[in-house]
Protein backbone atom coordinates (compact mmCIF):
# COMPACT_ATOMS: atom_id res chain seq x y z
CA UNK A 1 0.00 0.00 0.00
CA UNK A 2 1.35 3.39 -0.91
CA UNK A 3 0.35 6.89 -0.01
CA UNK A 4 1.23 9.83 -2.04
CA UNK A 5 2.57 11.52 -3.76
CA UNK A 6 4.41 11.99 -0.50
CA UNK A 7 4.72 15.47 0.94
CA UNK A 8 7.34 14.56 3.50
CA UNK A 9 9.72 11.65 3.51
CA UNK A 10 12.98 11.03 5.28
CA UNK A 11 16.20 9.52 3.96
CA UNK A 12 15.58 5.94 5.05
CA UNK A 13 11.85 5.84 4.27
CA UNK A 14 10.87 3.25 1.69
CA UNK A 15 9.31 4.91 -1.31
CA UNK A 16 7.77 3.80 -4.60
CA UNK A 17 8.80 5.55 -7.79
CA UNK A 18 6.71 5.05 -10.95
CA UNK A 19 8.58 3.41 -13.80
CA UNK A 20 7.22 2.29 -17.20
CA UNK A 21 4.82 -0.57 -16.49
CA UNK A 22 5.88 -1.10 -12.87
CA UNK A 23 6.96 0.48 -9.59
CA UNK A 24 10.49 0.70 -8.23
CA UNK A 25 10.83 0.42 -4.45
CA UNK A 26 13.87 1.96 -2.79
CA UNK A 27 14.96 4.00 0.20
CA UNK A 28 14.23 7.68 -0.37
CA UNK A 29 17.89 8.61 -0.10
CA UNK A 30 18.60 6.51 -3.25
CA UNK A 31 16.07 8.38 -5.38
CA UNK A 32 17.55 10.87 -7.83
CA UNK A 33 16.82 14.41 -6.73
CA UNK A 34 14.86 15.56 -9.76
CA UNK A 35 12.04 17.90 -8.79
CA UNK A 36 9.81 16.23 -11.41
CA UNK A 37 10.20 12.77 -9.83
CA UNK A 38 7.12 11.81 -7.87
CA UNK A 39 7.69 9.56 -4.89
CA UNK A 40 5.08 7.67 -2.93
CA UNK A 41 5.68 6.62 0.66
CA UNK A 42 5.25 2.86 1.13
CA UNK A 43 2.95 2.11 4.04
CA UNK A 44 2.95 -1.69 3.78
CA UNK A 45 4.04 -4.50 1.48
CA UNK A 46 2.24 -7.77 0.91
CA UNK A 47 4.15 -10.42 -1.01
CA UNK A 48 2.13 -13.08 -2.80
CA UNK A 49 2.97 -15.71 -5.37
CA UNK A 50 1.41 -15.53 -8.78
CA UNK A 51 -2.07 -16.99 -8.85
CA UNK A 52 -1.93 -20.43 -10.40
CA UNK A 53 -4.42 -19.40 -13.08
CA UNK A 54 -1.87 -16.79 -14.22
CA UNK A 55 0.78 -19.45 -14.82
CA UNK A 56 0.48 -20.68 -18.42
CA UNK A 57 1.84 -24.19 -19.00
CA UNK A 58 2.60 -25.86 -22.33
CA UNK A 59 2.62 -29.67 -22.20
CA UNK A 60 4.27 -31.35 -25.21
CA UNK A 61 4.26 -35.11 -25.67
CA UNK A 62 4.05 -36.97 -28.96
CA UNK A 63 1.68 -39.36 -27.16
CA UNK A 64 -1.23 -36.91 -27.18
CA UNK A 65 -3.31 -38.78 -24.56
CA UNK A 66 -0.36 -38.37 -22.15
CA UNK A 67 -0.18 -34.65 -22.95
CA UNK A 68 -3.94 -34.33 -22.35
CA UNK A 69 -3.70 -36.24 -19.08
CA UNK A 70 -0.93 -34.02 -17.69
CA UNK A 71 -2.77 -30.91 -18.91
CA UNK A 72 -5.96 -32.08 -17.16
CA UNK A 73 -4.08 -32.75 -13.91
CA UNK A 74 -2.48 -29.29 -13.97
CA UNK A 75 -5.80 -27.61 -14.75
CA UNK A 76 -7.34 -29.47 -11.80
CA UNK A 77 -4.65 -27.78 -9.67
CA UNK A 78 -5.68 -24.37 -11.00
CA UNK A 79 -3.03 -23.80 -13.69
CA UNK A 80 -3.82 -22.70 -17.24
CA UNK A 81 -2.46 -25.48 -19.45
CA UNK A 82 -2.47 -26.44 -23.13
CA UNK A 83 -1.55 -29.86 -24.56
CA UNK A 84 0.49 -30.24 -27.74
CA UNK A 85 1.32 -33.40 -29.69
CA UNK A 86 4.02 -31.91 -31.94
CA UNK A 87 6.77 -29.34 -31.51
CA UNK A 88 5.67 -27.53 -34.69
CA UNK A 89 2.35 -26.75 -32.99
CA UNK A 90 4.09 -25.27 -29.94
CA UNK A 91 6.96 -23.44 -31.67
CA UNK A 92 4.99 -20.38 -32.88
CA UNK A 93 3.37 -19.97 -29.44
CA UNK A 94 6.43 -19.92 -27.18
CA UNK A 95 5.65 -16.38 -26.00
CA UNK A 96 2.28 -17.59 -24.67
CA UNK A 97 3.71 -19.77 -21.91
CA UNK A 98 5.65 -19.46 -18.65
CA UNK A 99 6.27 -23.17 -18.04
CA UNK A 100 7.13 -25.87 -20.56
CA UNK A 101 6.79 -29.58 -19.82
CA UNK A 102 8.32 -31.50 -22.72
CA UNK A 103 8.86 -35.15 -23.54
CA UNK A 104 12.56 -35.76 -24.26
CA UNK A 105 11.85 -37.79 -27.40
CA UNK A 106 9.53 -36.37 -30.02
CA UNK A 107 7.72 -38.04 -32.96
CA UNK A 108 10.64 -38.69 -35.26
CA UNK A 109 13.02 -39.87 -32.53
CA UNK A 110 14.62 -36.44 -32.38
CA UNK A 111 15.12 -34.98 -28.94
CA UNK A 112 13.66 -31.81 -27.47
CA UNK A 113 17.12 -30.16 -27.40
CA UNK A 114 16.50 -27.76 -30.33
CA UNK A 115 13.09 -26.75 -29.00
CA UNK A 116 14.56 -26.12 -25.54
CA UNK A 117 17.23 -23.91 -27.09
CA UNK A 118 14.52 -21.94 -28.91
CA UNK A 119 12.52 -21.56 -25.69
CA UNK A 120 15.56 -20.21 -23.84
CA UNK A 121 16.08 -17.58 -26.56
CA UNK A 122 12.47 -16.39 -26.34
CA UNK A 123 11.76 -17.00 -22.65
CA UNK A 124 15.08 -17.08 -20.74
CA UNK A 125 13.39 -17.24 -17.33
CA UNK A 126 10.84 -19.92 -18.17
CA UNK A 127 10.66 -23.15 -16.22
CA UNK A 128 11.40 -26.10 -18.48
CA UNK A 129 10.74 -29.63 -17.29
CA UNK A 130 11.83 -32.58 -19.42
CA UNK A 131 9.98 -35.87 -19.06
CA UNK A 132 11.48 -39.15 -20.17
CA UNK A 133 10.97 -42.84 -19.72
CA UNK A 134 14.53 -43.62 -20.84
CA UNK A 135 16.71 -41.33 -18.73
CA UNK A 136 19.42 -43.87 -17.96
CA UNK A 137 19.97 -44.63 -21.66
CA UNK A 138 20.53 -40.97 -22.52
CA UNK A 139 22.23 -39.60 -19.41
CA UNK A 140 24.78 -37.47 -21.28
CA UNK A 141 22.26 -35.64 -23.47
CA UNK A 142 19.84 -35.03 -20.62
CA UNK A 143 22.62 -33.91 -18.28
CA UNK A 144 23.83 -31.46 -20.94
CA UNK A 145 20.33 -29.97 -21.26
CA UNK A 146 20.07 -29.72 -17.50
CA UNK A 147 23.32 -27.78 -17.16
CA UNK A 148 23.27 -25.69 -20.36
CA UNK A 149 19.59 -24.74 -20.31
CA UNK A 150 18.67 -25.03 -16.61
CA UNK A 151 16.00 -27.65 -17.14
CA UNK A 152 14.57 -30.05 -14.63
CA UNK A 153 14.06 -33.70 -15.48
CA UNK A 154 11.43 -36.13 -14.23
CA UNK A 155 11.00 -39.76 -15.21
CA UNK A 156 7.72 -40.89 -16.69
CA UNK A 157 5.13 -41.29 -15.52
CA UNK A 158 5.49 -37.85 -13.99
CA UNK A 159 3.83 -37.47 -10.64
CA UNK A 160 1.46 -34.54 -10.43
CA UNK A 161 2.72 -33.57 -6.98
CA UNK A 162 6.30 -33.25 -8.31
CA UNK A 163 5.22 -31.11 -11.26
CA UNK A 164 3.08 -28.86 -9.06
CA UNK A 165 5.92 -28.53 -6.57
CA UNK A 166 8.45 -27.63 -9.27
CA UNK A 167 6.12 -24.98 -10.69
CA UNK A 168 5.46 -23.62 -7.20
CA UNK A 169 9.19 -23.33 -6.46
CA UNK A 170 9.74 -21.55 -9.79
CA UNK A 171 6.98 -19.01 -9.06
Amino acid sequence: EIEGPADTVEGGDLVAVPAPGRWKLMPFDQVGHDAATLVYKVKSITVTGAARANVHVAMLDDDLPVAHSVRDELEAEGFSAVAFGEAVELQPRLDDFDVFIIDYFLNDESTAADLIGAIRKVKPGALIIVLTGVASEYDAGIARLMSEHRVQMFEKPARKAYLVSAIGMWQ
